[in-house]
């Protein structure tokens, strides 16, 4: 999990808006594994490609199953793993409760030596009774919870199990014991829940011609052995109505309503009953032709039967927080065993929002209606709180901060570019940066704003307003030879300060700086989603974050995120200089063209920012230029070195080993999206020379003072500052975001392509570096100075 986070600040649906309701995850793990056990070819068709669907998909795949993913359709060869089991086999389920507990029971039948494993809180859910059983009826297991060891022997037979847990376990039996010799007769020996997922698993085993016969109470199962499973033509995967649960509860409490469209009235998925809730409590539902509409309505409190929809709790807490009256949500015990200790995660959310909430015996009973605050919520990784919380934070005052939100990924990657797209004011978040003078980001290139939070300065510290401006006027593009988007920078000033003219006074309190995205274009964005961009970090941060962060203009991994740093470093900037601390930055290398020598101090001040180009040459200045028109016009880009040199800073700044001052420096320098090397003094060119040619000699000075000869080390020995002027370079790379063909992936096609970036980019971006080199050195010299 991660350290970012995303802010929800109070807001409303576009009501205009509909969304089409992403497949179900339910149907779609089933409809994977009925096609791979199938011996012809199937078509799933609008299957869910999420965390735990990939899983079972590759779990598949590891046994055997052969497919191939085109459009929408994900298309299993002929074939069932049944007669291709591996004499060997490593399955990850990572947190997939649904591919462990219902591949277990087919691994057991099937053979081979299958190896289970997954993430520690999958090994915390429950297992132990499904293990039991198996083991009761032959199959040979080794281990009593994750990681496991499966070698076939399970046979069927007569069969006793609990169901007051979960019903994957019945689930799970009844794919595998169809596949047994003698097939198998199962009575459950408790009340049922999540009986609308067994009923799901029965419907797709009769498409598959499986013959189950049951009671009509539903609690013993009569299943002859030696079937096979026959291949439909195809299956097609419904809207999912857990995901849809999340926007009807947000189209009654957000407002002022919200479409949805995708969804089978008729479905068998039990979370359905959010339409018979939200109606129960008043809840404004209307039903059109293709469309569910949920608007914005009073609620009343009501009583629920939590034994089948344990994934709706989340949202119906949420609800009953809004209701007039009182809400009792019964059986609700069994949610400490969900992908967090659910029952305490939604009491512990809700409640750090001012809700009344009281835990009774296997029962939840919350007081309405209260005026929810926002808070910071840990949501314990699970996908189904942060998803009711997203909601919680549309109409909770001030913002809400969900931690680790890309858990979502798990059932909804979409969820949040949904959410973005239909209204929401959503903001990603980093985590903070310093110990003294502590910064954190927030935004992104294509949100709302982007943003810096600074905490540690005392009250009554003067700043100038127009020197922060100048910094931020500095970053901004300019000339022909930059990009194209153009936007004003405004200084909105949210927290911390008291304003007189251009004079600003701290409060002492946080500071909170913002600058509104005024002149965002998504469309080039919007194309390549799923292309991730060569050189970017598209690829990765999809890998890690799914879809919870916005990918538009690169998110919160664009330079535009520099703009609230070079915020924060104008503010570094002016306390320093107060100390005799002063700072240059000047792009000493574009391409093959380099400075021979480093400038002195008035001169990389005084040229440096009459240059196009940012050098203090202007020889050199001229022929960079050139450089940089000749790759535009030719669809490519030039990278370069950024110099900076810091005078006036004391002797023993830093604090070996881990606050080190060219260590913390070199930490904050890659903070800044294009840095690829920093280098102080000699740098890497210190590798060639012996000791005696790069040592720095000592001398005492005419004063007393004990002086440096030379400065190959850049101001810093030992992490610690030397009193001789801080010098290092910094790399940039060049700008990736070129229509230059450049060969990648449809990760959706699952196929080769070719792509060409379009839009608004620095051709160099290395021009518009030195203030951002400058801003970030600011701040990370002023945490080590209040250290020091």
């Amino acid at each position: 999990m991660s350290d970012l986070s995303i802010v929800i600040r109070r807001s409303r649906f576009e009501p205009t808006f509909t969304l089409a309701v992403p497949p179900s995850k339910s149907e779609t793990h089933r409809a994977f594994i009925c096609a791979a056990l199938a011996s012809g070819r199937v078509r799933v068709v609008n299957p869910l490609l999420c965390e735990d669907t990939e899983v079972t998909l590759d779990a598949l795949g590891r046994l055997g199953a052969s497919w191939e993913i085109s459009g929408d359709t994900v298309t299993f060869a002929a074939g069932s793993i049944v007669d291709r089991i591996p004499t060997l086999a490593h399955i990850d389920c990572a947190s997939s409760a649904s591919t462990l507990r219902m591949l277990l029971p087919i691994a057991a039948v099937c053979g081979g030596r299958i190896h289970f494993s997954g993430r520690p809180d999958l090994a915390r859910r429950p297992i132990t009774p499904l293990l039991e059983v198996l083991r009761s009826k032959g199959a040979r297991i080794r281990g009593t919870s994750l990681p496991l060891i499966v070698e076939g022997g399970f046979l069927g037979g007569a069969i006793e199990m609990p169901a007051d847990v979960t019903s994957q376990f019945i689930s799970g039996l009844l794919f595998a014991l169809p596949l047994t010799p003698n097939g198998g007769n199962l009575r459950l020996t408790t009340h049922l829940v999540s009986r609308p997922y067994l009923v799901l698993t029965l419907e797709f085993l009769e498409r598959c011609g499986v013959k189950v016969g049951h009671s009509p109470e539903e609690d013993k199962f009569m299943v002859p052995g030696g079937q096979r499973f026959e291949a439909p033509a195809e299956f097609s995967i419904c809207g999912d109505w857990s995901s849809a649960a999340v926007w009807l509860a947000g189209g009654v409490l957000a407002g002022p309503q919200i479409s949805l469209c995708g969804l089978d009235a008729q479905s068998t998925q039990g979370d359905r009953k959010i339409v018979s809730l939200l109606q129960a409590m008043g809840g404004g539902i209307e039903r059109g032709t293709k469309l569910l509409i949920a608007r914005k309505t009073p609620l009343r409190g009501t009583m629920v039967d939590a034994r089948d929809i344990p994934d709706l709790v989340p949202l119906v807490a949420l609800l009953a927080t809004q209701a007039q009256g009182r809400t009792r949500i019964a059986h609700t015990r069994r949610l400490q065993w969900k992908e967090s200790n659910r029952l305490h995660t939604i009491c512990a959310m809700l409640t750090r929002m001012g809700a009344r909430i009281d835990v009774a015996d296997d029962a939840l009973e919350i007081s309405g209606p209260t005026i929810l605050q926002g808070a910071r919520i840990d949501a314990g990784g699970d996908h189904r709180i942060v998803m009711a919380a997203a909601i919680a934070g549309m109409i909770a005052e001030g913002e809400t901060h969900i931690a680790q939100p890309e858990c979502v990924k798990k059932s909804y990657p979409d969820f949040f570019h949904d959410l973005r797209r239909s209204g929401a004011v959503l903001l990603s978040e980093t985590a903070p940066i310093g110990r003294h003078f502590q910064i954190t980001l927030y935004g992104g290139s294509h949100e709302r704003c982007v943003g810096v939070r600074i905490e540690g300065l005392p009250a009554n510290v003067r700043l100038s307003y127009g020197a922060i401006t100048a910094d931020l006027d500095k970053r901004r593009p300019s000339g022909p030879l930059m990009t194209q988007r153009r936007e004003p920078d405004p200084l909105l000033l949210r927290k911390g300060f008291i304003r007189e003219g251009d004079l600003l006074r701290t409060t002492g309190g946080k500071i909170e700086i913002e600058i509104p995205n005024l002149e965002e274009h998504d469309a080039p964005y919007m194309r390549l989603r799923h292309t991730p961009r060569p050189g970017h970090g598209d690829y990765t941060a999809w890998q890690k974050y799914g879809g919870a962060f916005d990918f538009r203009g690169g998110g919160f991994l664009s330079g535009r995120m520099t703009v609230g740093m070079v915020a924060a470093g104008a503010i570094a900037r002016q306390i320093l200089q107060r100390e005799g601390i002063t700072i240059a930055a000047y792009v000493r290398q574009l391409a093959n063209l380099r400075l021979p020598e480093t400038p002195t101090f008035e001169e990389a001040r005084q040229a440096t920012w009459k240059s196009p180009v940012r050098c203090p040459d202007p020889t050199l200045s001229k022929k960079m230029a050139s450089a940089v028109r000749t790759a535009r016009q030719e669809g490519d880009s030039l990278g370069g070195v950024v110099e900076c040199q810091v005078h006036g800073l004391p002797l023993g700044i830093g604090e070996p080993i881990f606050h080190a001052l060219d260590g913390v420096l070199a930490h904050y320098l890659f903070s800044i999206p294009a840095v690829k090397g920093v280098a102080f003094g000699a740098g890497f060119e210190a590798a060639a020379r012996r000791g005696s040619e790069n040592n720095d000699p000592y001398h005492l000075s005419p004063t007393g003072s004990v002086q440096l000869g030379s400065n190959h080390s850049g101001g810093v020995l030992g992490g610690i500052s030397t009193g001789a002027p801080l010098i290092f370079q910094v790399a940039i790379k060049p700008t990736p975001s070129i229509p230059h063909p450049q060969a990648s992936v449809d990760l959706r096609e699952q196929r080769n392509t070719t792509i060409r970036v379009t839009g608004r980019h620095d051709p160099a971006v290395v021009l518009r570096a030195p203030v951002i080199v400058e801003a970030v050195t600011a701040a990370a010299l002023l945490d080590l100075y209040l250290a020091a």
